[in-house]
C-alpha cells in the first residue's frame, strides 16, 4: 500500500507541470507528421520497402509514437543523479523506502501523463489515417502487451543503473544522451531495424520495447513472443545485478555522446541512400549527414554545455558568479564550459561531407568555402534558438516542458532531408523553427544548389533570431534576481 501511495504522490506532482505534458502530446503530433512525410519520401505508391508498405510504415509510427512517453524520458534520472551529487540523496537514506523503489515509482509517475496525452494524439491521428493505416491483429494483442510490460521494466531498471553512476562520475548528462540516442534506435522508433540490420539484432531486448510489441499487432514479427519475453527476461536479470563501472567517464562524456550519434546517424543514412528520391541523390544525403555532424559536433565542443546550464544558474543565483567577472556574462557563460570530446565528430563529419561531395563531382573550392561559410551561418543559429528555449528560465520556475521539445525537434529535423519538406511544413521547419533550415542549408551550400536569394535569407533569418535572443537575455538580466537579493 504504501509503494502506491508513493506513486500517487508521485503522479500527482508530475500532474502539476501540465505544459510537459501537453508539450509532449504537441511532440507527438509533429512526429508521426514527420516519419509521415519521411515514409512517403522514400516508398513510391503501390510499392514497398524491404517488405513493408507505407500503409504498415504510417501504422508503426502512430503506435511506437505512443509508447515513446514509457521509455524514452531521461528526466527522472537526472533529478536522482542531481540529489546525489548535491547532497540530497541523505533525505531518501532517512525515509522508511528503499531509494531504488522511490526511484521506480517517480519514473513510472512521471510518464503516465505524457503517456496518456499522447496516446489520445496518436489516436487522433489514427482517426486522420484511417484509410491509410494497415489492420491489426487482436490476437496478438495480450502478447504485445506482456512483452511490452517486460520491456517498461527492463527501461526503468537501466534507469536506475544510470543514475546511480552519479555516485562515481561528477557527470551524467553525456550518458544519458546516449541512453537516448540508443534507445530513440534500437527500440526502433526511428524505423523498424529490420530495415537495416533484418534478424542481426533480435538477440538484444531493447528491440522488443517498442518496435517488436508494434510490428507483432502488424503481424509482422519473426520472432514469437515467447522467444521475445525470455530475452527480455534475461537481460533483466543482467541489469538488476550487474555492478557499477569503475572507471571514469566525465571528461568523455561529449565524445561517447557524440559518437554515439554519429554510428546512429550513419546506420539511418543507410536507409536514406538506397535510391536516388526526389532529385536527391545517395552522394547528396551523405553530405546531408556529414554536414549535420560536423555542425553537431561544432557547437557540442563550445557553447552546448555553457547554455544547456542556463536555467540551473538562474533557478540557484549561481548566475551571479558570471556577472562578477570582468567578461563580458553572456559570452563567459557559454563558452566557459568547451569540451574537446566532440572534436573528432566534426574529422568525421566533415570527412563524410567532403566524400559525398568528391562523390558528386561538385568537390570545388568555391564551395567548399560556401559551405564552411553555412556552417557558421548555421552554428549562430543553433546557438540563438538554443539560448531562446532556456532563456525562459528567466520568467518560468520549469522549463522542462520547453527543453524536451526542442531535443525531438533537433531529432527529428536532422532526419528530415528538404525534399521531404513541403507544405506547411515549409513554413513551419524553414522559418517558425528553422532547425529544418540549419539541417539542409549546409549540405545544399556544398552541392552548389543555393542562390543569392537563400544566402539572404538564412543570413537574415539568422540575425533576427540572435537578435531576438539577446534582447530577451537583456531583458531577462533586469528581471533576475541574485541569490544575495
Amino acid at each position: 500500500m504504501k509503494y502506491l501511495m508513493m506513486f500517487l504522490t508521485h503522479l500527482k506532482a508530475a500532474m502539476a507541470y501540465r505544459a510537459d505534458t501537453l508539450l509532449s502530446a504537441l511532440f507527438s503530433f509533429f512526429r508521426v507528421l514527420i516519419c509521415y512525410l519521411l515514409w512517403r519520401m522514400l516508398i513510391p505508391e503501390g510499392g514497398t520497402l524491404d517488405g513493408f508498405t507505407l500503409p504498415q510504415m504510417v501504422t508503426y509510427s502512430v503506435m511506437t509514437t505512443a509508447l515513446i512517453p514509457l521509455n524514452m524520458s531521461g528526466d527522472p534520472i537526472n533529478a536522482f543523479a542531481d540529489d546525489i551529487r548535491t547532497g540530497k540523496f541523505v533525505r531518501h537514506l532517512t525515509a522508511p523506502v528503499q531509494p531504488f523503489f522511490v526511484f521506480l515509482a517517480s519514473s513510472a509517475a512521471s510518464g503516465v501523463p505524457p503517456f496518456v496525452m499522447t496516446a489520445g494524439c496518436c489516436c487522433v491521428w489514427a482517426l486522420c489515417f484511417r484509410g491509410m493505416l494497415c489492420p491489426l491483429d487482436a490476437a496478438m494483442l495480450l502478447p504485445a502487451l506482456g512483452v511490452l510490460a517486460l520491456g517498461c521494466v527492463f527501461t526503468l531498471l537501466l534507469n536506475y543503473l544510470i543514475a546511480c553512476l552519479a555516485f562515481r562520475f561528477t557527470e551524467v548528462y553525456g550518458v544519458v544522451l546516449v541512453r537516448g540516442t540508443l534507445m530513440e534506435f534500437f527500440c526502433g522508433f526511428l524505423a523498424p531495424v529490420e530495415l537495416l540490420f533484418g534478424a542481426a539484432l533480435r538477440w538484444s531486448p531493447l528491440s522488443y520495447l517498442a518496435g517488436y510489441p508494434a510490428l507483432l499487432l502488424m503481424d509482422c514479427a519473426a520472432v514469437p513472443p515467447s522467444q521475445a519475453a525470455l530475452r527480455t527476461l534475461f537481460a533483466l536479470l543482467r541489469i538488476r545485478f550487474s555492478g557499477l563501472m569503475a572507471y571514469r567517464l566525465s571528461f568523455f562524456t561529449a565524445l561517447i555522446a557524440d559518437g554515439t550519434l554519429f554510428i546512429v546517424q550513419l546506420l539511418f543514412f543507410r536507409l536514406l541512400t538506397r535510391s536516388a528520391v526526389q532529385g536527391w541523390s545517395p552522394e547528396m544525403y551523405t553530405m546531408f549527414v556529414g554536414s549535420f555532424l560536423t555542425l553537431d559536433g561544432a557547437y557540442m565542443a563550445t557553447w552546448f554545455f555553457g547554455v544547456i546550464d542556463l536555467p540551473r544558474l538562474i533557478r540557484t543565483g549561481e548566475l551571479d558568479l558570471y556577472r562578477v567577472r570582468p567578461l563580458d556574462t553572456l559570452f563567459y557563460l557559454s563558452f566557459s564550459r568547451m569540451d574537446g570530446g566532440s572534436a573528432p565528430l566534426v574529422l568525421l563529419g566533415t570527412a563524410m561531407a567532403l566524400s559525398g561531395a568528391a562523390q558528386a563531382g561538385c568537390l570545388t573550392l568555391q564551395n567548399v568555402l560556401l559551405w564552411l561559410l553555412a556552417l557558421a551561418v548555421m552554428y549562430v543559429l543553433m546557438y540563438a534558438l538554443s539560448l531562446l528555449v532556456r532563456e525562459a528560465a528567466f520568467w518560468m520556475t520549469n522549463t522542462n516542458a520547453l527543453v524536451s521539445l526542442e531535443e525531438p525537434l533537433v531529432s527529428c529535423s536532422f532526419r528530415l532531408p528538404l525534399p521531404a519538406i513541403t507544405g506547411a511544413w515549409t513554413y513551419i521547419l524553414l522559418l517558425a523553427l528553422p532547425y529544418g533550415l540549419a539541417a539542409n542549408f549546409p549540405a545544399c551550400a556544398l552541392a552548389g544548389q543555393t542562390s543569392p536569394l537563400w544566402w539572404l535569407y538564412a543570413a537574415g533569418l539568422t540575425a533576427a533570431f540572435l537578435a531576438l535572443a539577446l534582447l530577451l537575455w537583456r531583458a531577462g538580466l533586469r528581471r533576475y534576481e541574485s541569490a544575495s537579493s
